[in-house]
This record gives structure tokens, sequence and C-alpha cells, in this order.
């Protein structure tokens, strides 16, 4: 075998190895098993977006970009999340998320946003 093949092989081993100890039973280091969404905030709602909530536990949701908000990010441990939001002058809208789930390495998995982005509607006929 030549230096080069053996050194080769010393990498090759040396890889497998730390791929091997990452996936041990006591060191496997999962990432959350969340998945992560942005909806665009439409420019043309009849009044600023101030509030969100979501249909489940398993879901959060966050307004980004101040008293104008340009997008809300969504996080959820689930298939699908539903985002209702309040405009200033009470109006409501709202969007779905779906996520599908994804097994990883280590029996670890996570979620993944799948389908179009979502985009906000109008919820009580008010909006938009």
């Amino acid at each position: 075998m030549t230096h080069v093949n053996r050194r080769w092989l010393a990498v090759a081993i040396a890889a497998f190895a730390l791929t091997v100890s990452a996936c041990g039973e006591r060191s496997c280091n999962c990432p959350n098993d969340v998945g992560v969404a942005q909806i665009p905030v439409p420019s043309t709602l009849s009044a600023p977006l101030v509030s969100v909530k979501t249909s489940s536990d398993f879901c959060s949701a966050t307004i980004l970009g101040g008293d104008a908000a340009t997008s809300v990010d969504v996080a959820a441990g689930t298939s699908s999340c539903e985002v209702v939001g309040t405009l200033a002058d009470g109006h409501q809208i709202e969007a779905t998320v779906e996520f599908r789930p994804v097994s990883l390495a280590c029996g670890c998995g996570t979620f993944e946003q799948t389908g179009a982005t979502p985009s906000f509607m109008p919820f009580d006929g008010g909006a938009g």
C-alpha cells in the first residue's frame, strides 16, 4: 500500500469514527424537531398587523418588521399550523402553513414546509 493510499485510508477511518461517535446513543445531538416558515404580510391591508395567534400549542408565530409588519415567522412541531392575525382596525387575516415530518440521522426528526409559500387572506371579510 502506498503512502497516499494509507493516508487516504486513515482519513476515511477517522471520518467514519467521527460519524459513528456523533450518532452514538448517548452523544446524538438532535436539532429541534420544529419546522419554520415565513409568511409575507401584504402591503394592501386596511390597517397594520398588530398581533398574531396560532391554532395549536405546537405552533408559534412572531411578527417581524416593527410598526409596519413585513412578515410573520412561524415555528411548528406539527403538520399544519393556522395563523390568525389581527389588524389595528379589528379585522383579521389568516394563513395556513403545511409541514411534513423528515427523518434525520441518529433517529432524529424535524419538520419542513411543503407546498407554496403561504399567504394571508381576509378572515372576517373586512380586510384586504
